[in-house]
C-alpha cells in the first residue's frame, strides 16, 4: 500500500508532539511514546506490527585513548539499552 505523506519531522520530538496534537498516524519508537501512550494521549494501532531493526554505534578512532566521561557514557546507554527496547 502506497501512502502519501503529508507530514515529516527530523526528530523524535516533534513526531510525538504533532502526533500527540492529533495529526494523524505515524511510527514512532515505543520507549520515546511509552509515556504519552501510558497517559492515553496516543493510541496503539497495529501493535503486532514492527518497524525494521535500527543499531546504535558508538565510534571512536582508538580505543586506548578514549576518555573516563566518554567511556561511562558509553556503558550508561549499553546498559539502559535493554530496558528501552521493551518500552520501559
Amino acid at each position: 500500500m502506497q501512502v502519501k505523506t503529508v507530514f515529516r519531522a527530523n526528530t523524535s520530538d516533534a513526531l510525538l508532539q504533532a502526533l500527540e496534537s492529533g495529526i494523524g498516524i505515524g511510527g514512532m519508537q515505543r520507549p520515546l511514546a511509552a509515556r504519552a501512550l501510558r497517559a492515553g494521549r496516543l493510541v496503539p494501532i497495529l501493535a503486532d506490527w514492527r518497524l525494521p531493526d535500527r543499531f546504535l554505534y558508538a565510534v571512536y578512532p582508538d580505543a586506548r585513548f578514549i576518555p573516563p566521561r566518554v567511556r561511562s557514557v558509553i556503558a550508561l546507554i549499553e546498559a539502559r539499552l535493554p530496558e528501552l527496547a521493551v518500552g520501559s
